[in-house]
């Protein structure tokens, strides 16, 4: 599965993605599957474990049973990510049911009330404004200077993404992104809305939706049954969806699926457990080739060029690196292998697109593997800890790895690394890595981290990428939401009565807390 615990947008471009955990949930046993638990997010990691070995990590090369597929452990869901646009950052505050609007010029800080528990916000591309989704009213807030439409949407709904020209947004539940205690959404609905009438639409599609995206005038849903497309051109009103037939040995299962879009929308990746290959398809002609492979894969990122994908071979530890418009013509050529040494599983691309990152959940191996996408030349660069999660920003030199060891703490931690040196230095924070933004130079990183039992404050950790030197700051709350202005300015908000933000300037190093900003701003 690709870890996307990172967040880009808006200063780079990212793929979609979805993982499709069926009926055994994320993260959830076989057990809470087969007593109908479907929905329960949460709970054991035993799906993704031997259960005939009696634990432990799962290893593909001493499997008894060669049919078996394992999946690659999911990672936790980050902390929502703020928006931006040219002007202003956007960031969420649950505790105040606003959304805070940071002004990138002077630094001024505008608590805008919308909806009960805003959960996520997406910039709307081509505007100032940003739309909200708010998980305690089942509305969609339209938002700039104030609140300019109040939209509703299905309940329970907690995911939501914007077309690239601005003109739609999609909202729906996706069970994968549902926490503990969630109210559980439509099961088989989409909610689209066009932007400038603030019209809202509702389209049918298939069971359990991961991921929704629009491309080539439609908007198209990955569900766990099939993909579904509909013209947005002609929506005027509540349609049903069409399936989009997958050739008949693409065999879609649910226990681990994932569909990837490229940046531009016109190309798309599936692979399934059902498949010993990768189905790509032209999302402009809505036609596809599947690419066998020697085996299922784990994981599947399409390159930031948008001309490539890598895909990741688990068992033989290989990765293919696929020329997506060769193999859409069909080219017998378009797949190159590349086998290596190191353990792989879950994969991330550099930036640049010119190597790939993989470990796998599933080992102890205490390395990361890295492939050089041009020539395949790979190689392994130890580590003290086992990777977790990888992290990385504009710089493709510099990356940041986490760690989590939840049975042996404090042993949790996060490796901050040079790919030109393969230099790697261990930093232990004070909690485990939550979330990771990079400044868009990619210079500097700053994590929230999971607070520990014990823990009296809650604090960010900054990552200087050229020194390798990190230092905590200390907030005054708990960590809400983390980002950086385009200018590299940090910051995070925090659950704090009246509002808090806290500024830091890695240029001069300086920290200034902002708080009570939100004493008088609700006042008619």
């Amino acid at each position: 599965m690709t870890h996307r615990s990172t967040w880009h947008a808006p200063f780079a471009s990212v793929t979609l993605a979805f993982a499709a955990l069926g009926a055994v949930g994320c993260g959830a046993s076989d057990e809470a599957g087969a007593s109908g638990d479907y929905y329960e997010p949460g709970g054991s990691d035993a799906s993704y474990y031997d259960a005939g070995s009696g634990g432990g990590a799962y290893d593909d090369a001493s499997s008894p049973d060669d049919d078996v597929f394992v999946p690659e452990a999911p990672e936790e869901l980050p902390p929502p990510a703020p928006a931006a646009t040219s002007r202003y950052v956007y960031t969420l505050s649950e505790g105040l049911d606003a959304v805070v609007r940071i002004d990138v010029d002077s630094l001024a800080v505008l608590p805008i009330a919308v909806g009960r528990a805003p959960s996520a916000v997406v910039a709307i591309p081509g505007s100032e404004s940003v739309a909200v989704l708010n998980a305690g009213s089942g509305t969609v807030s339209l938002v700039e200077d104030a609140v300019t439409a109040e939209i509703e949407v299905g309940w329970g709904s907690n995911r939501l993404v914007a077309s690239a020209d601005g003109a739609y947004l999609a909202v729906w539940y996706d069970n994968a992104h549902a926490r503990r205690g969630d109210a559980v959404g439509a099961l088989e609905e989409v909610t689209v809305i066009r932007v400038e009438s603030a019209a809202a639409f509702t389209v049918t599609v298939g069971l359990n939706v991961r991921e929704v995206a629009f491309a080539g005038g439609r908007v198209y849903a990955a569900t766990d049954e099939d993909l579904y497309a509909a013209d947005l051109s002609t929506l005027s009103r509540d349609v049903a969806a069409d399936a989009i037939a997958l050739p008949g040995e693409v065999e879609y299962r649910e226990t681990d699926s994932e569909f990837v879009f490229d940046a531009a929308g016109d190309v798309a990746v599936l692979r399934t457990d059902g498949l010993s290959g990768v189905y790509v398809m032209d999302l402009r002609t809505v036609r596809g080739q599947v690419v066998a492979l020697d085996e299922v894969p784990t994981d599947v990122d399409i390159l930031s060029d948008g001309a490539r994908a890598v895909v990741t071979m688990r068992r033989a530890r290989t990765f293919a690196v696929i020329d997506l418009r060769a193999a859409l013509a069909g080219d017998a050529d378009a797949v190159r292998l590349e086998p290596v040494e190191g353990a792989v599983g879950s994969t991330t691309p550099t930036s640049d697109a010119a190597s790939a990152m993989s470990f796998s959940s599933l080992s102890d191996d205490a390395s990361l593997t890295v492939v050089s996408v041009a020539d395949g030349e790979s190689r392994q660069i130890p580590l003290q800890l086992a990777p977790e999660s990888i992290h990385v920003g504009s710089l493709s030199q510099r990356v940041v790895v986490g760690h989590g060891v939840a049975d042996v703490a404090p042993w949790f931690g996060a490796t901050v690394i040079d790919l030109e040196s393969d230099y790697a230095k261990l930093v232990v924070p004070s909690g485990a890595v939550d979330s990771v933004v990079f400044t868009p130079d990619g210079h500097d990183a700053f994590a929230t981290l999971e607070t520990t039992a014990g823990a009296p404050l809650s604090v960010v950790t900054w990552f200087d990428l050229d020194t390798f030197a990190a230092r905590d700051v200390t907030l005054g709350g708990g960590a809400e939401s983390l980002g950086v202005t385009p200018s590299g300015l940090a910051y995070v908000t925090q659950d704090v009565p009246g509002g808090r933000i806290t500024l830091i300037d890695p240029a001069t190093g300086a920290v200034r807390h902002v708080s009570a900003f939100a004493l008088n701003a609700f006042v008619d």
